[in-house]
Formats: structure tokens, sequence, C-alpha cells
């Protein structure tokens, strides 16, 4: 998925390819939000110069193959994501 702008995913998200999510916007116009769960045997990549946001767990249910985001943006975990994903 490719925007100019946010992307926010509210919803638990289970991934059933490889993933690419991408953002072109400067800064917050380009923050990236999965604001529940992620899944899914597959990689996911983001690709921002905002913000990525995971708001729930990470590969609790399904671990994923790869998470990987950019160096231009920031990352950040919910306290419960960032324990699960510790352990992955």
């Amino acid at each position: 998925m490719k925007t100019t702008g946010t992307q926010t995913y509210n919803d638990a998200v289970t991934l059933g390819a490889t993933t690419v999510l991408t953002s072109t916007g400067a800064g917050a116009l380009g923050n990236v939000t999965l604001a529940s769960t992620v899944n899914g045997g597959f990689a996911l990549t983001v690709n921002t110069a905002g913000t990525t946001t995971f708001g729930g767990l990470v590969g609790n249910g399904a671990p994923l193959a790869s998470v990987t985001t950019d160096a231009t943006g920031g990352t950040t975990f919910s306290a419960a994501g960032a324990a699960n994903a510790a352990r992955r």
C-alpha cells in the first residue's frame, strides 16, 4: 500500500503475503499506525519519513517472517508489543 499521507490500521492485521506499507508524507504526515495486533507468517516492511507505531502485539498469534522499517522515520512499540517483539 503506497500513500502520500498517513496510514492507520485500527483493526487486527493478518498478513496474507509479504507486505510493504509506504507513505511519502513528510514528518507526521507520513505516520503509519498499526493500532492492534499484527500476525502472519510473512514479512512486513514499513517505509516512511514519519513514525511507525505498533500499538498491539506483533507476531503473538502467528510469527512474522520479519519486520523491517526504514532508517528515515522512527519506530515505536506499545509496552506489550515491545515485550513480545523482543522474544522473537
